[in-house]
C-alpha cells in the first residue's frame, strides 16, 4: 500500500498550519530555542520538521469540519 505523502499533505494544509503556529509558539517562549546563539535557519528547520512530524499524529485526532 503505497501512500502519496504531497496529496496527504495537501489535503492537511490546514491542519498542518494549526500545529506551525502552535510549535513556533513554543520555539518562541522556550529560552534555549530563543537565544540569539541560536540560528534563525536552524529554528525555522527545527520547527517545520517538527510540525511535519506531528500531521500524522494530530490528524488522527483532528475533528475539522467546515460546517
Amino acid at each position: 500500500m503505497e501512500v502519496d505523502l504531497i496529496s496527504f499533505f495537501l489535503g492537511q494544509i490546514d491542519l498542518f498550519l494549526l500545529v506551525l503556529m502552535r510549535v513556533s509558539g513554543i520555539f518562541v517562549i522556550a529560552p534555549v530555542y530563543s537565544n540569539e546563539n541560536v540560528p534563525m535557519i536552524t529554528r525555522i528547520g527545527l520547527v517545520g520538521l517538527i510540525s511535519l512530524m506531528l500531521i500524522p499524529v494530530v490528524a488522527g485526532t483532528a475533528m475539522i469540519t467546515a460546517d
